[in-house]
């Protein structure tokens, strides 16, 4: 198995431009390392580079800059024009340079969280009070909290090839109760069951559906409660 380089950079002739950003945010969402995506032209070159926390890839990329037409962009999301025969000479100086920079612990996903919530307490003046710190962005990241020993009333596989999971939570002992998706995390279905207990990090979020307004948890991340099984004497 080969081992990901630190910088993802993938460059081709039938690449269009106007996808390569997303292309290369794709790429730093699934594999949590900074990439270059460019469209490879007879004379120039065009690309589009997304970053990961704490990596300035603007920065970065202007270190090579004696082998660029132009670049700009910001600290996460930058774009460059290059003369398509030192595209290979960049390539490898920009893969050198991320090597020397960045370690397994910039490469390691983390999320940031706010504070702990009891489920209970959620509601829409909280939603209301949330929202007047909007809008939300890099510099001002939404809220991010964390519930513990919650019980997934239901689940279910939901959207195009089964990528999103839609959630029933509840509290243990309560008849408090509210729906939550997690984007993306299909694939980790298996991993969960109605009846099991997680803790869950999530957003608080407004689903309206058919006119109807409804609270909603946007789930960031769950995590299995084990349970604890002390032996009983028979």
């Amino acid at each position: 198995k080969s081992k990901i380089k630190k910088l993802l950079f993938i460059a081709h002739e039938s690449y269009q431009q106007g996808v390569i950003g997303l292309v290369a945010g794709r790429l730093v969402e699934e594999f949590y390392r900074p990439a270059i995506v460019v469209s490879k032209g007879k004379k120039y070159s065009k690309a589009s580079a997304r970053s990961i926390h704490g990596f300035n890839i603007i920065e970065f990329i202007r270190s090579a800059s004696e082998f660029l037409v132009d670049a700009g962009g910001h600290p996460m999301a930058a774009g460059f024009t290059v003369e398509t025969e030192k595209l290979s000479i960049l390539q490898k100086t920009l893969e050198d340079f991320a090597e020397k920079l960045l370690d397994e612990d910039s490469l390691t996903r983390t999320l940031r969280i706010d504070c702990e919530l009891p489920l209970s307490i959620i509601s829409s003046n909280l939603y209301d009070e949330i929202a007047k710190l909007a809008p939300f962005g890099m510099k001002n990241p939404e809220p991010t909290f964390v519930s513990k020993n919650v019980l997934i009333e239901d689940m279910r596989v939901v959207g195009r090839e089964g990528r999103h999971i839609k959630f029933r939570f509840m509290i243990y002992d309560s008849r408090f109760m509210i729906e939550g998706i997690g984007f993306g995390m299909g694939e980790r279905a298996p991993e969960f069951h109605a009846g099991d207990k997680v803790d869950i990090v999530y957003t608080i979020d407004e689903d309206t559906w058919n006119g109807n307004e409804k609270l909603q948890l946007k789930v960031k991340d769950l995590r299995l409660k084990r349970a604890t099984h002390s032996k009983i004497p028979l």
